[in-house]
């Protein structure tokens, strides 16, 4: 059985591929909770109208 380094180097780029995807998940998630945040203080904070 010999070893291909063209499918070692392609197995590393798909594990790089995943870990990268799953880090910037995560940012959006924070991103994402932290845009809620600001706009929950934002509705909080503004002056109620009367209708």
């Amino acid at each position: 059985m010999s070893f291909s380094w063209g499918l070692a180097i392609i197995q590393l780029l798909w594990i790089l591929i995943i870990g990268v995807s799953v880090y910037l998940l995560v940012l959006l998630i924070k991103l994402a909770r932290r845009g809620i945040k600001a706009l929950d203080k934002y509705i909080a904070d503004r002056p109620t109208r009367n209708t």
